[in-house]
């Protein structure tokens, strides 16, 4: 038998699994091709007459003669078996086609994932290089700080020294305007008086050289406090400075977390294309 069905180009077959079938025109066609056909079209597929599913004869039966030949290899049959062949060959070819343009996919995301991952993985360096110089500005700021906080104590200790010497100036003061009167009276008076006098010499050098030396410590009083004002700048710039690298320290330290999460993430979606890749 050499005709064929149009709807998919099948030869007819004598096949009590395959039935054929006629349309009310009288074409014939495989039943399962013009059932499914019919599912969206109401006319017949050659002539276009309209075609009811109720109206179709489901299977023709045809009386073989015994010279014809109806077994397994048939030429019929073998055709078709040839037909199905083909497709199925074509089909695997269009798989095959498939599966090489996801591996040349799957091979570019992972080149792709793989530039990102090195990208990531120089960014997290230098993320931790800057963290770590951070913690030494601060480190070297806090030091500075402990320092100038030294130097300002020292300068109040300066200044209560100075307090006491000019109490001291003060008595000695006082003391010095007995001598002029007891140098009078040594002009007219007693030896007792002479030795109290020689005893007033005394204090009075005493008392020039503890004037020359509170010129002195006044002069360093005034030194340290233009280096404690100096300090002081100093202190509140380093203050700002380090609250400035704190801050700095702190979105380092978010950013090297936001990082390494990042990273994270670019190794599970690099595994999980690898195993997309290795798989079936």
């Amino acid at each position: 038998m050499r005709a064929q069905c149009c709807i998919c180009s099948d030869l007819f077959e004598n096949s009590d699994t395959v039935n054929i079938a006629a349309a009310p025109c009288g074409h014939t066609f495989h039943e399962v091709c013009l059932m499914k056909w019919l599912e969206s079209s109401g006319t017949c597929p050659s002539c276009r007459k309209v075609c009811k599913r109720s109206l179709v004869i489901k299977k023709l039966f045809f009386d073989i003669d015994a010279g014809d030949d109806v077994s397994d290899q048939s030429p019929t049959k073998l055709s078709n078996q040839l037909g199905d062949l083909k497709a199925k060959v074509r089909q695997y070819e269009r798989d095959k086609a498939d599966l090489l343009e996801k591996q040349t996919s799957f091979q570019s995301q992972i080149q792709s994932y793989q530039v990102e991952s090195e990208i990531v993985q120089n960014k997290l360096k230098k993320e931790k290089t800057l963290n770590t110089s951070l913690k030494k500005e601060i480190s070297n700021y806090e030091a500075q700080q402990k320092y100038f906080k030294t130097e300002q104590e020292q300068y109040r200790k300066s200044l209560r020294n100075l307090k006491e010497l000019q109490h001291l100036q003060i008595l000695l003061s006082g003391r010095l305007q007995r001598f002029d009167s007891l140098e009078i009276l040594n002009q007219n008076g007693e030896g007792s008086t002479k030795q109290l006098s020689r005893y007033c010499a005394v204090l009075k050098r005493e008392y020039e050289q503890t004037k020359q030396d509170k010129k002195t410590f006044k002069d360093q009083i005034d030194k340290l406090r233009r280096e404690l004002v100096s300090k002081d700048r100093q202190l509140t710039d380093r203050i700002k400075e380090t609250s400035i690298l704190t801050e700095q320290l702190t979105r380092s330290e978010e950013d090297l977390k936001n990082v390494e999460k990042e990273k994270e993430g670019m190794r599970k979606k690099l595994s999980r294309l690898k195993k997309g890749f290795h798989s079936p």
